[in-house]
């Protein structure tokens, strides 16, 4: 049986090509955030790198909005770094997994006392007329 050590020294086992993978994308993605400046590196994210395009993730469709004006400049700054030298074109994409996993808490409406006492009574006949049965016509 191997150890960890062993299968994690050969550089052409899955693990050791997955792992390699990841601390790419993960430089590749503190290089990205440390290009842009502190506003847009709070509210985007490099996803990853694809040929020659950049995939990005922003909070919003406002975001959105600033990273499209922003990409031309985004792409000179980019460029500079030997990473990025040839890149050609930045996606971005609104990540709704943000919105999914932070619901907005929704206000519940208080009944007045009066109010609540009229819509018991009105579910009360409702649930009354429910239990009578029917009457069918001859």
């Amino acid at each position: 049986m191997k150890t960890i050590g062993e299968i994690l020294e050969k550089n052409n086992s899955p693990l050791a090509k997955l792992i390699k993978k990841n601390q790419d994308a993960q430089n590749l993605a503190s290089v990205f955030q440390s290009m842009l400046d502190a506003n847009l590196a709070k509210n985007c994210q490099f996803a990853n790198l694809e040929g020659s395009v950049v995939n990005i993730t922003v909070k919003n469709a406002a975001w959105a909005t600033r990273i499209r004006y922003a990409i031309p400049d985004m792409l000179k700054n980019l460029r500079t770094q030997p990473e990025f030298r040839t890149i050609t074109s930045v996606r971005y994409f609104v990540d709704r997994s943000i919105h999914a996993a932070n619901p907005k808490k929704k206000k519940i409406a208080k009944l007045s006392s009066h109010n609540e006492t009229l819509w018991q009574e009105t579910l009360a006949r409702l649930k009354k007329k429910a239990k009578k049965p029917s009457r069918l016509l001859p």
